[in-house]
């Protein structure tokens, strides 16, 4: 199952996401996209840590691509990767991946082969496309590696407000790469003021909070059927 959760920013959709996530197997990895690189930065990442607090995620932290998501790509036991397979994978969020993706450096974008460098003007749209085209076809195999795949994503473009080249490139890869993984998602949920509508499929109004003597009992009896957690 694939579950897209979009909102705009500080709206509740990455909670959601993570209740939704928990609802759908004991066995969870978290893939971070946000760089730490500031003091927002660092209290966002924070926060969203606190909130994984005893929800029994791996948490995996990635840069512009995902490459090194899927279980076979971590050369683990294959006990591990079945047990990955199995599980939920919580992608969060499509806006900090594709700004890793997409800009190098201050004023510049590249790939994340670093083989294409471009200043910020009309050569860029090739360039964009690009990453567009990867960061799908990356997580088509993500996709197909993992039971369950929940995203959380990002409202943009509806403010109507004009923005310099490199930021709408950014907001048209945002938007076309939530676009591609909402046509394939079996749930979409959009969240606004921490109330969540849900645009397509059928999903829980009020995913239930992690209950963390119920996620040790099912740890426990992964381990005494022999898998890895």
């Amino acid at each position: 199952m694939i579950a897209l959760v979009t909102g705009g920013a500080a709206s509740g959709k990455s909670a959601y996401a993570e209740a939704l996530a928990c609802g759908m197997s004991p066995v969870r990895t978290y893939v971070a996209t946000m760089q730490n690189d500031s003091a927002e930065a660092a209290a966002r990442v924070e926060k969203h840590r606190r909130q994984r607090t005893d929800a029994g995620f791996e948490t995996i932290e990635i840069c512009g691509s995902l490459r090194h998501v899927a279980p076979t790509a971590h050369a683990l036991p294959k006990e591990v990767q079945d047990k990955q397979a199995a599980g939920v994978v919580l992608l969060d969020d499509i806006g900090n991946l594709v700004s890793n993706a997409v800009f190098a450096t201050e004023g510049t974008m590249t790939n994340t082969d670093d083989s294409t460098m471009a200043n910020t003007d009309d050569s860029t749209m090739a360039n964009t496309d690009d990453v567009l085209a990867r960061l799908i076809r990356e997580f088509d195999d993500l996709a197909a590696q993992y039971a369950h795949v929940v995203v959380v994503g990002n409202e943009v473009g509806a403010s109507g407000q004009q923005f310099d080249a490199a930021t709408e490139a950014w907001v048209r890869v945002v938007g076309n790469l939530c676009r591609a993984i909402a046509a394939q998602s079996d749930i979409v949920v959009e969240v606004v003021a921490g109330q969540p509508n849900v645009v397509k499929g059928t999903a829980p109004a009020r995913p239930q909070k992690v209950d963390s003597a119920l996620l040790r009992q099912q740890a426990a009896t992964l381990e005494m059927e022999g898998v890895v957690v």
